[in-house]
């Protein structure tokens, strides 16, 4: 053993060989052995940092000459330092599995998609990993938000925090499909042609993104003009069609109110001219207050209750 000595108020530093250290970052206490008879200067210490730990895989050597001058600059005094001359410090891991990340980045794709339907497939695998283990046990957070939906190949960020540090990001790649039922046209349409009812039905349909483009449901659509040809299979959205006003505002009409098997009319007048399914706004007459109830026809505006 080779010991390097300066006088110094009871504190010795005791260097190691090697050294296993947890988590990101190395302190002192990690790495040598902090005796003294000032416990809140073996505290202080202990607590030096000495940068970043090594990544599995490599080890840093830590010579204890230099140790000794960081340690009296913390301090602003001399310490004694005692046994190897440098230590070589390894870290100590834990294995993330490729299992673990997939996890992790479908249970996002599913609140994401939010019992939407849709489905999914990983594009590329994802890599078993090595990383350092801290003093709690690592988190993994997916990264993704709503706004990255879309029909396609769509990107999961995995950050995995080892003491709450981001230490690493692991992209993942997933083909994703959403699907929602719309009424589609059962043949081709000719601009200026009335659509029936006959012309509907309803079909699961690829989307780019759910909800995002306004498609007409069959209510909104019966009785309005194609504004252009449409295909066989087309959803139909707010721009294809020429709806006709069905109330103005002023007119007179019922507000029922339904909730469960339960429902109720009041007279109201309309407030926003609108068309069939349209949310428009209009006033109950019953307690002269404004709301906003959906048209399902030319006399009655429908507002649901929650259960």
């Amino acid at each position: 053993m080779i010991i390097s000595t300066l006088a110094l108020m009871g504190i010795t530093v005791t260097l190691p060989m090697e050294s296993q250290v947890r988590g990101t970052e190395v302190l002192l206490g990690e790495v040598a052995v902090v005796t003294g008879e000032d416990a809140e200067l073996v505290e202080q210490v202990n607590a030096i940092s000495l940068g970043y730990a090594p990544s599995p895989g490599y080890s840093r050597l830590f010579y204890g000459q230099r140790l000794e001058q960081l340690v009296e600059r913390s301090i602003g005094q001399d310490v004694r330092f005692a046994g190897q001359r440098a230590c070589r410090v390894h870290p100590s891991t834990v294995d993330v599995t490729s299992a673990e990340l997939r996890t992790v980045a479908e249970a996002k794709l599913k609140t994401l998609t939010n019992g939407s339907d849709a489905k999914w497939e990983l594009v590329y695998p994802i890599p078993n990993l090595q990383i350092p283990a801290g003093s709690v046990a690592h988190r993994i957070e997916a990264l993704a938000s709503e706004g990255d939906l879309r029909t396609g190949q769509v990107q999961v960020p995995l950050q995995i925090l080892v003491d709450d540090t981001n230490y690493r990001t692991v992209w993942t790649a997933w083909n994703l499909e959403l699907f929602e039922t719309r009424p589609v046209l059962v043949r081709d349409v000719q601009a200026g042609e009335v659509l029936g009812p006959e012309l509907f039905s309803n079909e699961r349909v690829q989307v780019d993104r759910p909800g995002t483009n306004r498609v007409l449901s069959s209510n909104m659509v019966v009785g309005a003009v194609a504004a252009r040809n449409l295909p066989a299979q087309a959803s139909i959205g707010n721009l294809d069609v020429h709806r006709p006003r069905v109330v103005q505002a002023g007119d007179s009409i019922f507000l029922q109110v339904r909730k469960g098997n339960i429902s109720a009319r009041v007279p109201a007048v309309v407030r926003v001219s609108g068309s069939l399914g349209d949310r428009i706004r209009i006033l109950n007459l019953a307690n002269d207050r404004e709301m906003s109830a959906v048209l399902i026809s030319r006399d009655v505006a429908e507002l649901v209750l929650g259960s």
